[in-house]
Formats: C-alpha cells, sequence, structure tokens
C-alpha cells in the first residue's frame, strides 16, 4: 500500500510547512489541493506553480494527483445555466495547465450537483457533456509524449539499427507479446521479445550494438529488468524505457526515457505509449502510410476504454461472485491478445489472487489441455478481431459442447466509437485488458483478498 499526503488539511499553514511535515513523515508522494491560499489558478498562477515545482523538486517529491478545489468554490459541471457550465468547464481546462506545468499525468474532478429542478437524467447529460468537453483537451494535451516519442524514434532510425528487443519480466514482458505480433505480422522490422533473465544467459545471436532495446517497469527497480537494461547498455545496444516512477534507477540507466508519474492505470498508459513507440518505427520504414490517422485514434482510446468498462462493469461483477470459490481457470487467447491471456492467469489470478491459472495458446489447445476439460471446468476465453480469431472460434465451439462454465469476453462486443475498423485489431489489446481489471476489483471484494497482498514477492531473498 502506497501514501499520498494532500495539503487541503493544512490551508491555514505555508505550503512550505506542509511539505516539511511529508518530509518528516517519510512522504514523498503528494496530491496536490489547488486552492487558497496555497494555489489558485486565477490569482497568482504562474509564480504560484514555479514556486510548488521548484520546492516539490528541491525535495525529490512528485506531485501523483492535482485536485482543483470544486467543492467550496463555485464551480458545477452539473449546472443547469449554461453559462455558469462554461466558466466552470473553463476553470477545469485552466486547471489542467496548471497540473501539465506541474508534470503531473492526474487530475481529479468530480461530477458537479445536478439542479434539483430537473430530472437525474438532464444533470447527468450536462456533466456528461462537460466531462466530454474537458477530455478532449486532455487528450489533446497527451499529443506532448507524440511528439518526444517521434523525436527519439527519427534519431534512432536516421541513425540506422539491426533490429529490435522488447524486454520484461512478468507483467512486462507479457505487455510486449502484443507488439511483437504486430511487427511480426505487419512489418519487415525483426523483432524479439525476451524475458530479461534468459535474455541475459542465453548469448542472443541477434543481439548487438545495433540493436533497439525496449523496455517498461512501473516501479523502475525490477531486478531483471534493471540487469538486462545494463547489460544492453554495456554491449552499445540503444536503450528506450517505459516507466511510471520517476527518478528511479531504471530512468537513469536507458539511453531515451518517458517517466508517466505513479498511477494505478500505469499498464494502460504503457500500451498507448507503446503503440505511437511501435508505429513510428513502421512509419519510417515506409510500412504504415496510415500512421497519422492512427496517432489521432490513439488519442480516442481513452475515452473507448471508459465506455467498455462501463459496458461490461455489471458482468465483472457477476463473474467475480460466481467464480469466487472457484480454484482453478483455464484461460486462452491468441494474436494480440495472447500476452493479456498469459499475464492475467500468472500476474493476477496466481500472484494477486492464489488462483491455479493455466493460459493456453489456442493454437496449442488441442495438444493436450483439451483432455481436461470436464463440464465444471472455468474456461475464460479472451477473443481479439485479428488474423487468429478462427483459432478462438473452434476452442470455443469445443468447449461449449463441454463445460457449463464458459465465459467469453470478446472486444467485438465494445463500441469503440471513432475507432476505424482497421485499427480495432490493434486497440483490442487496451480494451481486453481494461476489462479484465473490472474482474479483478470485484474478486478482490468478494474474496476478502487484497490484490496488493503478497507472501512471497518481494517479502524475502529468494
Amino acid at each position: 500500500m502506497r501514501f499520498a499526503g494532500m495539503n487541503i488539511t493544512f490551508r491555514h499553514f505555508p505550503f512550505n510547512y506542509f511539505l516539511d511535515s511529508m518530509e518528516q513523515l517519510g512522504i514523498n508522494k503528494i496530491e496536490l489541493w489547488a486552492g487558497e491560499p496555497h494555489i489558485y489558478v486565477y490569482r497568482n498562477a504562474i509564480e504560484s506553480i514555479r514556486t510548488i515545482k521548484k520546492e516539490i523538486k528541491s525535495r525529490n517529491m512528485e506531485i501523483v494527483c492535482y485536485t482543483p478545489e470544486q467543492c467550496v468554490y463555485p464551480f458545477n459541471l452539473a449546472a443547469l445555466d449554461p453559462q455558469w457550465r462554461k466558466s466552470s468547464i473553463d476553470y477545469f481546462v485552466e486547471n489542467i495547465y496548471a497540473a501539465l506545468e506541474l508534470e503531473t499525468r492526474m487530475v481529479l474532478i468530480t461530477s458537479g450537483i445536478g439542479d434539483f429542478s430537473v430530472s437525474l437524467g438532464e444533470s447527468w447529460k450536462y456533466t456528461s457533456d462537460s466531462i466530454y468537453q474537458l477530455s478532449k483537451v486532455a487528450e489533446k494535451e497527451g499529443l506532448a509524449f507524440r511528439g518526444e516519442i517521434e523525436g527519439f524514434v527519427d534519431e534512432i532510425c536516421q541513425k540506422g539499427y539491426k533490429n529490435i528487443f522488447l524486454i520484461g519480466a512478468g507483467g512486462t514482458i507479457a505487455m510486449m507479446y502484443p507488439y511483437e505480433y504486430i511487427l511480426k505480422s505487419n512489418s519487415t522490422i525483426d523483432v524479439h521479445a525476451e524475458i530479461a533473465a534468459e535474455f541475459m544467459v542465453m548469448n542472443h545471436k541477434h543481439f548487438s550494438k545495433d540493436s533497439v532495446c525496449i523496455f517498461t517497469s512501473v516501479s523502475g527497480t525490477t531486478k531483471e529488468t534493471l540487469a538486462a537494461a545494463e547489460y544492453c547498455k554495456e554491449k552499445g545496444a540503444t536503450t528506450i524505457a517505459l516507466v511510471a516512477e520517476p527518478n528511479t534507477p531504471l530512468t537513469k540507466m536507458v539511453d531515451y526515457c518517458i517517466t508517466t508519474g505513479s498511477e494505478k492505470h500505469s499498464f494502460d498508459t504503457f500500451y498507448l505509449l507503446l503503440y505511437m513507440v511501435i508505429f513510428r518505427f513502421m512509419y519510417n520504414r515506409d510500412e504504415f502510410p496510415q500512421y497519422e490517422q492512427f496517432t489521432k485514434e490513439v488519442n480516442l482510446l481513452p475515452r473507448a476504454i471508459l465506455n467498455a468498462v462501463k459496458s461490461f462493469d455489471q458482468k465483472a461483477e457477476e463473474f467475480a461472485i460466481k467464480h469466487k470459490d472457484t480454484d482453478y481457470h483455464m484461460m486462452v487467447g491468441s494474436g494480440n491478445l495472447w500476452g493479456n491471456t498469459y499475464c492475467y492467469a500468472m500476474c493476477v489470478l496466481e500472484e494477486m489472487q492464489w488462483i491455479h491459472a493455466k493460459s493456453i495458446h489456442a493454437a496449442e489447445f488441442f495438444h493436450g489441455t483439451l483432455e481436461l476439460v470436464v463440464e465444471d471446468t472455468s474456461v475464460i476465453l479472451l477473443k481479439g478481431e485479428d488474423e487468429t480469431r478462427p483459432l478462438m472460434d473452434r476452442v470455443e465451439r469445443f468447449v461449449e459442447n463441454i463445460t457449463k462454465n464458459v465465459t467469453i469476453i470478446d472486444t467485438k462486443d465494445f463500441e469503440m466509437e471513432g475507432i476505424s475498423e482497421e485499427f480495432r485489431k490493434h486497440f483490442a489489446v487496451s480494451i481486453n485488458w481494461s476489462v479484465l481489471s473490472r474482474i479483478s476489483v470485484y474478486l478482490e471484494r468478494e474474496r476478502n483478498h487484497s490484490l496488493e497482498l503478497r507472501r512471497y514477492y518481494r517479502q524475502m531473498e529468494y
């Protein structure tokens, strides 16, 4: 469990007093409440931002969330009066810009309070429209990462490279499998997804100083990933990392690094950034002329994810209630979704919930695993929209004739507003992972088993 200190309870003290108190408590994560007297976007905003930024950095602290005052101040995204609503939207836009200047990637907003003289549905319509307008601003500002990514990818391509290595451990190697599949099925770029510890000892004959090595890490401290990154640097290879936690060992070790800020949904952010990294490499090889349109649609993906999660939420809860005592699951996937299949079985069901699970590739299902399916076996099918979908269809036809416990999570069931048909198969990775995460939340509740609980991982030496 991690804690962040919030300055709202210190509003009658100077801001530096709050920071000193957090330092004494050993807390280096801050949720910044943006209200008087510490910071208010309509009074000396630039001076306040510069001062706070300087003080935060001098203490090696990080703002993990920016929360504008929105309860006492006269701002209300659900307001019936259109002028009041517009002034409220403008206020939050200013706060989004302030958050960006303070280098935090998360802004907390509330829905506002609807007018009691109108229906709940009408108030929700006002709130939804307000939040949509704010999300468009956030999506536009998210393009800042695009410029940084295009800058270093273009520089690498101009210099020249031989191949790409996608390296990780546990969840982060699973995250790489979709991009290995995308490159193998859409590009002539030579690509290798490798488990960090095995990569270190296997004497990979395709690896050289002309390789590009890409890493992801939430903590920036995973031992195997650090060792692999250091090894790649020593051999003269070009190294790239996406890291949630800033100022961690991995961020200082690689040639190019993007830090997203610590957040609960780091994997979702990494997926979005990896789309831009991988498809930029393809674009520079003249293999993806749709790049401009693709990147525009990447910025529509957060909304598509939100809608998918909302529509799946009830099914996620029903699954958790039904299977809270189920002691074994088979998870089957293929193509773009094989990495999610592997990761959810091992890193969520096994590591986070201590439930026996097995990930099976659809292409291999009929070469052994099928003999273990009986009428009460829980089989979870993750169906995407790429070329391997017929493999999943075949497994689905078989298991539905044998077991009564088949769960199908199909990205075709989710609307992706604004997303082109040709790109849906790629974005299925993000949609699938986001809805699986809802199952995790409900399993945690129904089984009374925290997703943070570990017996051995980082609890002892091994």
